[in-house]
């Protein structure tokens, strides 16, 4: 640890506050606090000092409403951070988290500025970001095209040069609290009790808001259909234990109280949790069944992908069984012992056999049929009931698409 720890200093409302996030400092909690890069190990707190001063010149500090500190946030992992930022700006907890920022276009608010000759040049969004630290850049840009930002009494573009002397005026909407909008949206019920209910989710539709989508997934529809203000899982998650990809279908389970969202995270955290997954997915299968045991970890380069990463990944297994063979293509029974993000996604790329319609790790390879999706669903989940403790077995037949697919392969 470093003697000295340093400080990150983020705008507060009021004006005269400031949050701080020290790094580095004598304590390190959190067990993901050791995935931060070593000289920025590990965030410690999070706390807000009314009137407190920017730190000493001796301490360097980095302003989280700039687009440096804008990346140091998105670098911190989720759960890293203290329990007290619930507390804190719907802005902060945006960032920190990934959840894009609900803002109000109903209520808003008047500013202007004189551009100077230091700023002469820039693009009317940088310039804007640079000056709305609450609001990302993507926000402001979306500002621009509800036409809500103009450039000497003209509407404004996100690409249009500003000039020194140019009077920028915004009507800047009000950041509504965290949490999700109830919608009433169709959910497939499978088993339903006084604690939990476990799901059907369909392909394409989300499980949560996140970067660019805050309507229309499972925790808007269950937010309607069982409230769920105190399911845990965060006032963006209510219920939500754990996630399918946006492409995934299949069998989930959400909880509907603090105490039973509690047991069910720690099921799945000691691995108490059966989960199967089919798959179609490129190739002739050399086996009948295999143990994928990589580490995987964040893509060093496509950083909304995952790899596998031995130089820091996190350990993974999926337990495969081939279901079927099609020449072109395999159908798998994929057993994840370890539930990492994109895992089957990734094992399966690993040793030769990206999933069927999978964009992100198939690339531009054709599938040999045609296919909307990637190609993967969770067929099963076994996990202990939270009340009871006896394992509770809920099934998800295959939808019609993965059907119809099988159906094509076979008859080619």
């Amino acid at each position: 640890m470093t003697a000295h720890p340093r400080r990150y200093v983020l705008p507060y409302r009021p004006e005269d506050s400031r949050i701080r996030l020290v790094v580095g400092g004598a304590a390190c909690t959190g067990d993901r606090a050791g995935a931060l890069p070593p000289e920025e190990r590990a965030l410690v707190r999070i706390w807000m000092e009314s009137g407190a001063p920017a730190p000493p010149e001796s301490e360097p500090a980095v302003d989280l409403g700039r687009p440096g500190g804008q990346e140091l946030l998105r670098r911190i992992p989720r759960g890293a951070v203290d329990l007290r930022l619930r507390d804190l700006s719907p802005a902060i907890i945006g960032r920190v988290d990934d959840l894009p920022l609900r803002l109000d276009f109903g209520a808003t608010t008047a500013c202007a500025w004189l551009v100077d000759a230091a700023d002469a040049g820039s693009r009317l969004d940088l310039f804007l970001a640079g000056r709305l630290g609450a609001l990302s850049r993507s926000a402001v840009q979306r500002l621009i095209r509800e036409g809500l930002v103009t450039v000497n009494g003209a509407p404004g573009r996100a690409s249009t040069k500003v000039r020194a002397g140019d009077r920028v005026a915004a009507r800047v909407p009000a950041i509504r609290p965290p949490g999700v909008d109830a919608q009433d949206l169709p959910l497939v019920v499978l088993l339903e009790t006084a604690s939990f209910a476990v799901l059907d989710k369909a392909a394409g539709m989300s499980v949560h808001p996140g970067r660019g989508r805050l309507e229309g997934t499972i925790a808007n529809a269950i937010a309607h259909r069982w409230g769920l203000g105190g399911a845990g899982g965060g006032a963006h998650r209510p219920g939500i234990v754990h996630r399918l990809d946006l492409g995934t279908s299949g069998v989930m389970v959400v909880a509907k109280s603090e105490a039973a969202h509690a047991k069910l995270a720690a099921a799945f955290k000691a691995r108490a949790v059966r989960k199967e997954y089919h798959a179609l997915a490129f190739g002739d299968a050399a086996y009948d069944e295999q143990r994928i045991e990589l580490p995987l970890g964040r893509d060093l380069v496509h950083k909304t992908r995952m790899a596998v990463r031995f130089d820091g990944g996190r350990a993974a297994r999926t337990d495969v069984t081939v279901v079927e063979r099609f020449g072109a293509a395999t159908h798998f029974l994929c057993r994840p012992l370890t539930g990492r993000t994109h895992q089957i996604r990734v094992h399966l790329t690993s040793v030769g056999h990206p999933l069927l319609g999978d964009a992100v790790y198939a690339g531009n390879r054709p599938p040999p049929v045609g296919v909307a999706r990637p190609m993967l669903h969770s067929a099963l989940l076994a996990f202990p009931d939270p009340e009871t403790g006896a394992i509770v077995e809920v099934a998800a037949p295959l939808p019609a698409d993965f059907v119809a697919v099988i159906e094509a392969l076979r008859g080619r």
